[in-house]
């Protein structure tokens, strides 16, 4: 096994998921980790990689939870990322609305500092827009690899179990369960 990540070594998981659910940057989280605990000195070198690699392991072993319960990894990342679409899409249509009635607002108003102020809270929103898609883009982009390992392993284990199965049988019911093997693989590429 390589080396054990920082924030598990000492124990920071509890000051570390409330930032990374909060969406603070890796160097900033690393930089609150180590001003916050100056007397660890081997938190002096915790960067924003150890922070990311930390967050990947804990998303690997969720994926690896969700396959020990039974579930499908791909069913329940739709459903989170469908939700998170929903939320997205409730939050651009508030941020829709709050725009419009201030840009109105402004319309009627003859002080130009006040259509400013409305230009600027439009270009903020927008801003928050993009960054919630980002954010949901990027989360995507973390569970598909890991939705595809959880799938390389599912596929191992068939195949491990499969081997040790066939191990057990004489050579006539090998060859029969290869060819029924065969046959299903063929039916499965059509």
């Amino acid at each position: 096994m390589g080396n054990i990540n920082k924030i598990i070594k000492y124990n920071l998981e509890c000051e570390v998921d409330p930032l990374l659910e909060q969406k603070v940057p890796y160097q900033k989280i690393a930089n609150t980790i180590k001003e916050t605990h100056p007397e660890i000195k081997d938190l002096n070198t915790l960067s924003a990689m150890n922070i990311m690699r930390y967050k990947t392991d804990k998303e690997s072993k969720a994926m690896d939870m969700i396959l020990d319960e039974g579930r499908d990894p791909m069913d329940e990342f739709t459903k989170e990322y469908r939700a998170a679409i929903r939320k997205n899409n409730e939050e651009v249509q508030v941020i829709f609305k709050d725009c419009k009635a201030i840009l109105e607002e402004a319309k009627q108003s003859d002080n130009i500092a006040n259509k400013v102020k409305a230009v600027e809270v439009s270009l903020k929103s927008l801003d928050q827009i993009r960054r919630n898609w980002e954010s949901l883009s990027q989360y995507g982009s973390r569970q598909i690899p890991l939705i595809g390992k959880v799938n390389l392993k599912k596929e191992q284990n068939v195949k491990v179990l499969i081997l040790s199965v066939s191990n057990k049988l004489c050579p006539k019911c090998r060859d029969e369960m290869k060819k029924v093997i065969e046959e299903h693989l063929k039916e499965g590429e059509d």
